[in-house]
């Protein structure tokens, strides 16, 4: 799961990037070369000058802290982290990124240690103009870096070109925490968690539980903690999701009872009561807050069309994942969103074409080429259909499984494909049997007896999957079947 979190440098970079007229804060400043409105920009990740690598959590703490702090101003498009980190280390000239982007304007900046002192530079480009609006440069030592945040709030109210809400102002202007050692190690641990890997994952959920240590207020480290269980669903931490979700809820929930604006949070509690209460109106309250909060965070946007999806909501599901990727739009996980709703809406070209659309931004994800494979056999494209799912399983490690689909295919066409598969799959233990899968291939072979018994352990097994069975095209001739009905009524789908 994706995060943009606000942290306390993000409040001063904010205060300075979107001012418009030059503020000296401490010892430089460059001056401004025009007064204007900025209503889109994009963060670049600031630069770890002489590459310290104690001083890259720093670097990327401040870039993803300002993005997340610039998100909350509604009438400013912001460019979200999983964009704006694609550029990270690319000496690119940032006018170009900035046209790239379709943004207005363009941040970049720099972090240098001295000792025990950070010099943090940033400037604020004008891309149409090519111009710098502003440049500042301070320097503080780490322990003082939160002391900054009541003159940059005040500098915020003061300067700000875009006119802020009251609520806006607030936002701007808050303290998440009074500990900087707490506010050191929360950032530590997002640096971490944001690697994505098990080691990160799990490196990041121990410096989050620290920053709790430090200050069992901070609402911010509270919901990182609910991030890491919640990320993979437990899988970095080695855990089921069974195991994970409701330490993910738990955080959440005290993250929430210590500031409900947490957008984040809210998302994550929603994904909670979604895929593992399967209590689907705490659910959507839960994404309804998360939007209100903020609008212009798009993991919200993305996970509640996936919710939408699966409740048989399919033209408000398109329109969130439309939302999101105006947001987020070279998010992989986001375009996959689009692509997955459209094929559940029936739309099935307009889903292969953005499915084809993902795989071309990351080839690597073996989702897009499972929902691509689905899509083109609902086409009845038997070879385009085979081929996606060769990859996946080549991807997954499994090339002699791909090689033997590959000649039955050949030899018994798509029928014998399916029959093939799913031989292999049952001659497993019962824990490596993709029951879901195994549902969908019967379903696909006409077997509604089959489909509907793997159903069953489906349901018992309690995973994710079941919730996607209402929206499964493959499932579409067993709607009718009175044991179809029992399983949504179980699964508490609303009528």
């Amino acid at each position: 799961m994706k995060r943009l979190w606000m942290g306390m440098i993000g409040l001063a970079a904010v205060g300075l990037l979107l001012m418009a007229a030059g503020y000296g804060f401490y010892h430089h400043n460059t001056g401004s070369a025009g007064r204007g409105l900025i209503d889109s920009v994009a963060v670049l990740p600031f630069a770890n000058v002489g590459g310290d690598p104690d001083t890259e959590y720093l670097s990327d703490g401040i870039t993803e802290s300002l993005i997340n702090t610039l998100s909350h101003v509604s009438k400013l498009r912001v460019v979200p982290r999983s964009t704006v980190f694609r550029y990270k280390g690319q000496n690119s000239p940032p006018e170009k990124i900035g046209r790239e982007l379709n943004v207005r304007g363009v941040v970049t900046g720099r972090v240098t240690r001295r000792g025990d002192t950070f010099v943090i530079g940033a400037e604020l480009i004008d891309v149409s103009r090519e111009s710098q609006l502003w440049g500042d440069q301070y320097s503080e030592k780490l322990a003082a870096i939160l002391g900054m945040q009541e003159e940059i709030s005040k500098a915020i109210s003061d300067n700000l070109r875009i006119q802020l809400s009251g609520q806006e102002q607030e936002r701007l202007a808050k303290r998440d925490t009074e500990n900087g050692e707490a506010y050191q190690l929360y950032l530590r641990g997002r640096y971490y968690w944001n690697k994505r890997t098990n080691e990160g994952v799990k490196k990041g959920l121990e410096y989050f539980q620290q920053a709790v240590d430090k200050d069992p207020g901070y609402a911010l480290a509270y919901a990182g903690v609910a991030d890491s269980y919640a990320v993979g669903d437990g899988s970095y931490l080695g855990l089921t999701s069974q195991e994970a979700r409701p330490k993910a809820k738990a955080a959440a929930m005290k993250a929430l009872e210590i500031d409900s604006s947490l957008a984040e949070a809210h998302t994550t509690l929603a994904d909670t009561y979604q895929y593992y209460d399967w209590d689907f109106p705490k659910a959507e309250e839960e994404y309804r807050k998360a939007i209100a909060a903020n609008p212009n965070y798009p993991t919200a946007h993305q996970w509640y069309s996936e919710f939408l999806t699966e409740m048989g909501r399919n033209e408000e599901a398109i329109s969130e994942a439309k939302r999101a990727m105006e947001l987020d739009p070279l998010s992989v996980a986001i375009n996959f969103q689009m692509g997955d709703a459209a094929f559940r809406a029936g739309r099935v070209d307009e889903a292969i074409e953005q499915l084809k659309k993902a795989v071309q931004m990351d080839p690597n994800v073996l989702a897009l080429h499972w929902t691509l494979a689905q899509a083109y056999a609902q086409k009845k494209m038997y070879s385009e259909s085979v081929a996606e799912s060769e990859i996946g399983m080549k991807l997954r490690g499994d090339g002699a499984r791909a090689t033997a689909l590959e000649e039955a295919y050949k030899s018994s066409g798509y029928q014998g494909f399916l029959r093939a598969s799913l031989e292999r799959d049952l001659r497993g233990g019962p824990e490596e049997r993709p029951a879901y899968g195994i549902a969908i291939r019967y379903a696909r072979m006409g077997n509604k007896d089959e489909a509907l018994k793997w159903l069953e352990k489906t349901y018992a097994q309690h995973t994710g999957n079941m919730l996607f069975v209402k929206s499964e095209p493959a499932f579409n001739s067993l709607h009718s079947d009175p044991r179809f009905q029992s399983l949504l009524r179980r699964v508490k789908f609303p009528e």
